[in-house]
């Protein structure tokens, strides 16, 4: 069998191996009449878990005019989270589209919580003489570049 190259665009718009009418047009008494013939007991299931598709990271990401790196710098990620993310390798947890939820309402001021955060442990790390906290402070690159995302 051949192999089928897509471009990432293409694999986006192809639909589904999923009969989405079929399943739209299922009713609770097919779901009931499902278990009872496979003998699926609702005790072993456990309650109902909604699993929703999560957030599309990189349209965020395109949207406010990053780079991948420019992203993470700003928003204190990993790159390689950020990357799956983006390539829904896997889906952010609770805390991350809680976060992702802020950076759309307003990423200057995550952003800028960041640097605060950044500074803070910048200064801490550096108790002692005022000349060792600026030292500090003026070495950390991720501060720099916090401050040129958020000028811009």
């Amino acid at each position: 069998m051949p192999i089928e190259h897509f471009t990432e665009e293409e694999l986006r718009l192809r639909p589904g191996r999923s009969d989405l009418a079929k399943i739209r047009a299922t009713t609770e008494e097919d779901i009931e009449r499902y278990k009872r013939e496979d003998g699926i007991d609702d005790a072993f299931l456990g309650p109902v878990r909604v699993v929703t598709r999560g957030p599309d990271v990189r349209a965020l990401r395109e949207r406010l005019g990053m780079t991948q790196e420019q992203f993470v710098i700003a928003f204190d990620l990993s790159l390689r989270t950020l990357q799956g993310w983006e390539q829904r390798q896997w889906s952010p947890d609770a805390a991350g589209r809680v976060l992702l939820s802020l950076i759309d309402h307003d990423p200057e001021a995550v952003a800028a919580l960041v640097r605060s955060m950044h500074e803070a442990k910048a200064k801490s790390k550096s108790i002692g003489s005022k000349k060792k906290r600026k030292k500090s402070a003026s070495l950390d690159p991720t501060l720099r570049d916090i401050d040129e995302l958020i000028e811009r």
